[in-house]
């Protein structure tokens, strides 16, 4: 969670370097602890060995965020109460929408892996892979949503208005373009499959909703830089808002799929279902009439 933290500060300050070479070196460790700790040629600790692992791993990398941030002046040495007007409350009023609205997305995603597992072991672990590469295809996205939290909102505090469109212009066409190369990705499931299983049902169940999972990366691609483009914006309150209504209708529909029996299939319906519905939500908002003209001076 702390390094979490001092993430976000590399990047609110436009730097992602720091960040990656970081990550790095905790990635390293981590590879060089496991060999070290898991092994039968090691110490053999097998799963609690995994465990000392990953914690001198993300150790290491607090120890450097901090060391790194105290050299660049970002880190006070002091403690500084801070003052409720000023610090507290401004935080509290941002941080509690897009808590919001982050409790209510991984909300769908928790309660799509509760339908999932009350299905058969086999679609259960057909389930898991499918998310796995999902999330992991995800991440190459990020750039893209963290160039559009933090250049939007310092472009229009600049006021420059027109260089923030013209910036999201770009940004969603980029993530259209990687979403197109994911989603393809994501669809080869036949070709990844014999990498995550050796059973041949949930290879075949993955192949069976390759193009779902193709569909679902590609619209998510575009989704997520839209949104953060509105976090860029300040639009957090419309943005929880959203979160909270997609959250009331996927429940209501895998209500519906679990009386229907839709299975697996049905399920990964209601992921495409929640993309294109932050997708259509967010493209009908951002393009309403009047939407820039309060950044106007």
């Amino acid at each position: 969670l702390m390094c979490t933290v001092a993430q976000g500060a590399c990047l609110g300050r436009q730097d992602a370097r720091t960040p990656l070479f970081i990550f790095l070196v905790a990635g390293l460790t981590n590879i060089v602890a496991d060999i070290i700790a898991v092994l039968p040629s090691g110490l053999n600790l097998g799963l609690i060995g995994a465990a000392y692992a990953t914690l001198l791993a993300q150790t290491l990398a607090l120890l450097l965020f901090g060391v790194l941030l105290l050299r660049r002046g970002h880190l006070q040495c002091r403690f500084i109460m801070p003052s409720f007007d000023e610090h507290i409350k401004p935080f509290a009023n941002s941080s509690s929408m897009l808590l919001l609205g982050s409790v209510c997305r991984m909300g769908v995603y928790t309660l799509i892996m509760m339908s999932a597992t009350m299905l058969s072991t086999t679609y259960v672990a057909t389930h898991q892979v499918a998310m796995q590469v999902f999330w992991f295809l995800t991440y190459f996205v990020e750039p893209l949503f963290v160039a559009a939290t933090s250049f939007v909102s310092r472009d229009l505090a600049c006021g420059k208005v027109e260089k923030a469109r013209r910036l999201v212009r770009t940004l969603v066409v980029l993530s259209a373009l990687e979403g197109i190369v994911l989603a393809a990705i994501s669809g080869a499931s036949r070709f990844y499959a014999p990498f995550f299983t050796v059973d041949p049902m949930v290879a075949a169940n993955l192949i069976s909703i390759a193009g779902l999972m193709a569909v679902a990366q590609g619209v998510a691609s575009v989704t997520l830089v839209v949104e953060g483009a509105l976090i860029g914006m300040g639009e957090l309150l419309y943005l929880a808002k959203v979160h909270v209504l997609n959250f009331a209708i996927i429940c209501a529909y895998l209500y519906w799929g679990k009386s229907a029996g839709t299975g697996l299939v049905g399920i990964w319906i209601g992921i495409v279902l929640h993309q294109t519905l932050r997708l259509g939500q967010h493209a009908s908002y951002l393009t309403r009439a009047g939407r820039w003209s309060r950044f106007e001076k």
